[in-house]
């Protein structure tokens, strides 16, 4: 009878140990399709941002050739074409990989990153990096009379005085140009750029 307890006894303490061991394998394994099906959304992700400032830096440099500023806008004594970034630089070396060894009017295109405090106008091209509609606005009055193409992500730059607003459209990036801004500060635009822009303000 004792026997017959103690194997009970056992039986249930092996039974409750095996289960204990199933369920800890099953977290294991839970936990590795958890893992590695974040580890391929975030993979994902970075694939599309890298693609999506891949395009915007092409982009970028097509307006250098496709835009035209008036003398009086190379003010620097550089010599350089000045494409600029304030605020978050969400672009990061896609941006330099695609504008360096080139040049606009013989003069090398530099990119840099500036600060709030620095002149802004010395640009020829500045990206805002922000969406921050105050800050946006600010730095457009900023340059309302420089001849300064402004470039933002901002979903509604172009509507508070932004020259090119980038965004999505049915998952293609487009971007809207404010032709009537560019105009006030005597900058021409191709129509190769006004062809494919998905929207132009007049």
């Amino acid at each position: 009878m004792r026997f017959l307890t103690l194997y009970r006894s056992l039986s249930i303490v092996l039974i409750a140990v095996y289960s204990k061991f199933i369920q800890i394998r099953a977290s294991r394994s839970l936990l590795l399709i958890t893992f590695y099906t974040i580890f391929l959304f975030q993979t994902e992700i970075t694939a599309k941002t890298y693609e999506e400032f891949r395009l915007k830096a092409a982009y970028i440099y097509n307006f250098t050739k496709y835009v035209t500023w008036p003398e009086k806008a190379y003010t620097n004594k550089s010599n350089e074409f000045i494409v600029g970034v304030v605020g978050k630089d969400s672009y990061g070396l896609e941006l330099d990989d695609a504008l360096i060894n080139k040049v606009v009017n013989e003069m090398p295109i530099v990119v840099k990153r500036l600060s709030l405090e620095e002149d802004l106008s010395k640009c020829q091209i500045l990206i805002i990096g922000s969406t921050d509609k105050a800050l946006c606005r600010e730095i457009i009055d900023q340059l309302s009379n420089s001849h300064v193409l402004t470039v933002s992500d901002y979903h509604s730059f172009s509507k508070i005085g932004g020259m090119i607003q980038f965004g999505f459209k049915y998952n293609k990036l487009k971007y809207i140009v404010n032709l009537s801004e560019a105009k006030k500060v005597d900058l021409k635009f191709s129509s190769k750029i006004l062809r494919i822009a998905d929207k132009v303000i007049n």
